[in-house]
């Protein structure tokens, strides 16, 4: 689907409409098998995959790289497929940390029937969104670890 969108997006509709004929083409060919085209590298992550190891692990085991690092550049591909325009990584970070929050808000707030500070959090001016996220005061673009609560990282 990956290149339908992007034979769509640069508008070569003769490109596309040949690249659709040749993957409706493989579908009525039934020799056809995409294991066919599986390399020895393809089948040694499926195996460990299927042995239990994450599918990172398994991939960076087999074509020799760090798992982290592939763990990292995943994650700013990742961030790079949801910027928007003129946004920078920096606040696309801080976008999707955002959305993921009120998404966790909004799961406490139905899990509390609407309670998630008692009285005595509510009279110090403590809201449900404050109490997630750390944030008490105008919020900056550095992250703050707060050793006091085990190390939780929390935008300030």
């Amino acid at each position: 689907m990956e290149l339908v969108r992007r034979f769509s997006k640069e508008g070569d509709p003769v490109a596309l409409e040949r690249l659709l004929a040749d993957l409706d083409a493989r579908e009525q060919d039934p020799t056809w098998s995409w294991q066919a085209d599986d390399t020895a590298e393809d089948r040694a992550v499926t195996d460990l995959i299927d042995d239990g190891v994450d599918p990172m692990d398994a991939y960076a085991q087999v074509y020799g790289l760090d798992p982290e690092v592939a763990r990292g550049e995943e994650s700013r591909q990742t961030a790079e497929q949801m910027r928007r325009p003129g946004e920078t990584l920096d606040q696309v970070a801080k976008r999707l940390y955002d959305e993921w929050l009120e998404t966790q808000f909004l799961a406490a707030e139905r899990y509390t029937r609407g309670i998630l500070t008692n009285q005595a959090g509510r009279a110090a001016g403590i809201d449900g969104r404050t109490l997630l996220s750390g944030r008490r005061r105008e919020p900056t673009s550095t992250p703050r670890t707060s050793s006091r609560r085990g190390g939780r990282t929390t935008r300030a």
